[in-house]
């Protein structure tokens, strides 16, 4: 198969338009001959108000982790194959043969990928019946997804190990298990968990369930913990979905749980913790000794009454768990600059 330059592109899928990204020919490496067309699609968006079908948690990256609202929750792949009933010309091709996919309900919004093909290759079309030649294009397309899906998992690994091979800055004194970027990331972490405490307790409750029903049970708990916390953080309640926002007033775990935020105090993280934590590789603050650290924080923070000193700024790193790459009588500059 073969990918030329992309185009854009529209297409109407049973009433609902979707945006085509990506349109590629897919070849016969053997003749070269166009044997169909694959399109990649671009979700419709959703309403910007809140539901209960978001996804809400926390992810992590080389040297951080973040909340994250994801736009939807979808779970389940499913691929539908077809010989089409109305020929389809697309580049004066005539298209015979449907395939999709997606993930989430089987309904065009969750569509992912859309094949077209001129015709079946030849060891489906030696199967007697329609159905096993679209039983075999559909697990056909199942394994090409597949492996392109382990290819790109293949090259972002690739893209994190060199990543982490560009280490940041060591001075000769430090041994080599050192990880200054999975320290920050764990503090960081655990900021967002004291930030966020009672989503951070209805995710571990979620992770820990067992069944179905213990879910759908935690998930909502999810949504309304993360509501809550929101609530006691920002000191109004974010934009919900109104019809999820017409049942939340009967619902005793979110009024509980909102009680509880209303008369708690706002961020539970002092802003200089952020600032030490988030800068920590960024900013160098992991290799700076007290001086410079109480210079880069009076260039952060100019309006401060009272400039932090810096050896309460390294005491206060040292205490939500940052591990300094400076050791006292030990000079001298990191040996990768």
């Amino acid at each position: 198969m073969s990918d030329p330059k992309p185009r854009c592109a529209r297409s109407q899928s049973e009433g609902v338009e979707m945006e085509v990204l990506e349109e590629t020919f897919l070849t016969n490496l053997a003749t070269g001959a166009i044997i169909g067309v694959r399109q990649k699609f671009a979700r419709p968006p959703l309403a910007t108000a809140l539901s209960k079908d978001h996804e809400l948690g926390f992810v992590h990256w080389q040297g951080g982790s973040g909340l994250v609202v994801a736009k939807e929750l979808r779970r389940g792949n499913w691929i539908a194959a077809t010989k089409l009933k109305t020929r389809v010309k697309i580049q004066n091709r005539t298209m015979r043969y449907r395939a999709e996919t997606g993930c989430g309900a089987q309904c065009p919004r969750n569509l992912d990928q859309r094949f077209y093909f001129t015709a079946l290759p030849a060891e489906a079309a030696a199967l007697g019946s329609v159905r096993a030649q679209l039983n075999w294009l559909a697990k056909w397309i199942a394994n090409f997804v597949l492996q392109e899906r382990r290819q790109d998992q293949a090259q972002w690994a690739t893209a994190k190990n060199e990543a982490r091979r560009k280490d940041p800055a060591r001075f000769p004194y430090e041994q080599p298990t050192i990880d200054h970027y999975e320290n920050q990331r764990a503090v960081v972490f655990k900021l967002l968990r004291d930030e966020w405490p009672r989503l951070s307790k209805a995710r571990d409750k979620l992770h820990a369930s067992k069944t179905a029903p213990e879910r759908l049970k935690f998930r909502r708990e999810v949504w309304l913990a993360y509501l809550a916390d929101y609530r006691a953080l920002f000191g109004k309640s974010p934009d919900v979905r109104s019809e999820d926002a017409e049942q939340l007033w009967k619902d005793e775990t979110y009024l509980a749980l909102m009680n509880e935020a209303m008369n708690a105090p706002g961020s539970r993280v002092d802003k200089r913790d952020w600032e030490l934590a988030n800068g920590w590789i960024a900013r160098s603050y992991y290799r700076m000794n007290e001086a410079e650290l109480a210079n880069a924080f009076a260039e952060i923070f100019p309006d401060l009454k009272h400039k932090p000193r810096g050896n309460t700024l390294a005491k206060r790193a040292s205490r939500i768990g940052l591990h300094s790459a400076l050791k006292r009588g030990r000079p001298g500059k990191p040996d990768n600059f």
